[in-house]
This record gives C-alpha cells, structure tokens and sequence, in this order.
C-alpha cells in the first residue's frame, strides 16, 4: 500500500541519528547576539512566508523557492487548498514533527507527487552567504537555511563560490517533506527537524526553517501516533493571503549582514572543531 509520507523510509532514515545522540529538549542556544544597525535586518516575504497556527500556538516558517521551488509551490496550493486546516501531528518523535493527516491514514492530497529537489543550483542571483571552506564543502546560508556547497577543486582557497551544487543541513527547525521508498514520492506530508538530523540531508527536501515558534514544534504532544487528542494545524495559510492586522510582525536578521557573521565568528571561536551552523539559530525580532 502506498503511504508515501509515513512509514519505514523517514523513520529508517531518522533512526541512526537517534541512536547517535539523545535529543535536546530544545535548539542549543545562541550566543548573544552583537549590536546590529537597520542594515542587518530584513522583513519576511509575506509571499514565501508559511503562518501555521496549532492546537500549541504559531509556528512561522520562511520558505525558500531558491532551495525547493517545487516543493514550496506544492505547500503554497495545498494551504490555499485548505488541505492542512485540521491536519493532525501524528508522528512525534524526539528527533521531528510529522504531520498532515486528517486521521483517514491516506497521507497524500490529491496532488501528484513531487520530484525529489534534494540539491540545489548555486548561482550568481542567489542570496548566499558563506561562512567557509570545509572539508565537505562551503559552509553558508541562503536566507535562514544553513547549506553545504559541494567542493570546487579549482576555485582559488579563500574564495566563496558562486556556482555549483548545494544541499540543505537540516539543522532544528529546518522543514522538509516526508517520502516513501522511491525518491520522487513526495506529495503532502511535512515535518519539522527537532535535531540535527545528518542522516536526511541529501535524501530529503527541505523547503524552509522555523523563524517564530520553535518552542512550539517542541511542545507537540509526542507519540506515533500520540495520544488522543493529537495536536493539530488548526489553519495554515501563506503570509500574503492573510489580513494586514493579522500578519506576524517579524524581522529576521540577515545572514549576508556584519552582525550575522559576528555571531557565527563568536560562536566558532567558542566551540573551536565542534562548531557546526546548527550552533547558532538566525535571530528575529
């Protein structure tokens, strides 16, 4: 039987990581973030901007059509679809947040499903902010994702690249789609990291990060499924459809900024060889 978005392959997936760490309760914290002017704020696209409201408050995603554009149009249709309203959470575990069942167990819409967009191209027009040269690759962030840029042998040492291929790290908060066995079985169902989950990136398409509401992804009642009543997405809708007055009033700070690159300077120097991006969240205000 087809169950595209629930089943062995993401639970498969996500169990090494289990094995591998227990599961803060939280995202680890930030260093205090340095004095920042205008310049190193920016506002959300309400167009690319995902307002989920749930049986535990609101979570706020930004999405990034530059990583997924397939997969955000995909979540774009289905909310204005209402598909998601009522949806409950019905896979909670230490490491994510599953949901977009209406407790039938079909776990698809009547969409088709998506080709996998695991990798993306780097281009000159995307807004990408490198953190640095590792072994695996550049390490940076488009917007508030935090990516790896595969190597380039023949770019100079100490130049940020500005093509190539990336991924995603799905760091805590990173929001993906679930699939089944073949690659290009994504169709509805999402889930939100609550770790870092190594074992998905590559395999899996994110499509955006929590900005507001963290707290909120790691209130959800646990269980597979939990325990009645499951927590729900009472309403999802993109941004740009809701209500001026009943926007959220965010800002989130710009990874291409100085304050930005501070804070990742300042956290690396902190930790030293056991700094990774999913060290610092990106803040808002």
């Amino acid at each position: 039987m087809f169950r595209a978005l629930s089943a062995a392959v993401l639970i498969a997936a996500l169990a090494g990581a289990a094995t591998a760490q227990v599961p803060p309760p939280e995202a680890p914290p930030a260093p205090p973030a340095p004095s920042s002017g205008p310049a190193d704020w920016r506002a959300l696209d309400p167009a690319n901007t995902l307002v989920i409201d749930t049986t535990q408050g609101r979570i706020v995603v930004e999405m990034h059509p530059e990583i997924a554009p397939g997969h955000v149009a995909r979540i774009k249709a289905l909310a204005r679809q209402g598909y998601y309203n009522g949806a409950q959470f019905y896979r909670v575990l230490g490491f994510a947040a599953q949901g977009g069942d209406k407790g039938d167990r079909s776990f698809r819409s009547p969409l088709p499903n998506l080709k996998d967009e695991f990798f993306f191209p780097l281009t000159a027009a995307t807004p990408y902010a490198s953190f640095g040269a590792s072994a695996q690759g550049d390490l940076g962030f488009v917007g508030s994702l935090p990516v790896l840029i595969d190597p380039n042998p023949a770019l100079p040492a100490g130049q940020a690249p500005t093509s190539g291929r990336g991924s995603v790290i799905f760091c805590p908060g990173v929001a993906s789609f679930a699939h089944g066995a073949p690659a290009d079985s994504a169709n509805s169902q999402i889930f939100f990291m609550k770790v870092r989950g190594t074992n998905l990136e590559k395999t899996f398409t994110a499509w955006g990060r929590v900005v507001q509401g963290y707290d909120v992804v790691t209130a959800l009642k646990m269980g597979e499924p939990p325990p009645p009543p499951a927590d729900k997405m009472v309403r999802v809708r993109v941004m740009a459809d809701m209500p001026a007055a009943e926007r959220p009033m965010l800002q989130v700070m710009d990874t291409r900024g100085p304050a930005f690159q501070a804070l990742l300077q300042s956290a690396s120097r902190a930790k030293g060889a056991a700094f990774t991006l999913c060290d610092v969240d990106v803040p808002t205000r």
